[in-house]
C-alpha cells in the first residue's frame, strides 16, 4: 500500500502543488485503507476456519517454536 501511495504522490505532484498532494491524493483514501486492513484482519481467521484450517493457531505456535529452537 505504501509503495502504491508513494508512486501516486509523485505522479500527482506533477499536476498539483506539493503542499496539496497529501490532502488531494492521500488523505481521502486513508479511512478506506484503514477499514480494509481492519476488515481483512478480522475476516482472515474466520476464512481459515471455514476452509478447514481449524488448528491454524496451534500450527502457527508449533512453527514459531521450531524457529525458536533452531535459533537457540
Amino acid at each position: 500500500m505504501l509503495v502504491i501511495c508513494a508512486f501516486g504522490v509523485v505522479w500527482l505532484s506533477q499536476y498539483v502543488e506539493w503542499r496539496l498532494v497529501f490532502f488531494v491524493g492521500v488523505a481521502p483514501f486513508l479511512i478506506g485503507d484503514v477499514l480494509k486492513i481492519a476488515l481483512a484482519t478480522l475476516i482472515l481467521p474466520i476464512g481459515w476456519r471455514f476452509i478447514g484450517h481449524a488448528n491454524y493457531k496451534k500450527e502457527a505456535k508449533q512453527s514459531v517454536n521450531k524457529i525458536n529452537i533452531k535459533l537457540k
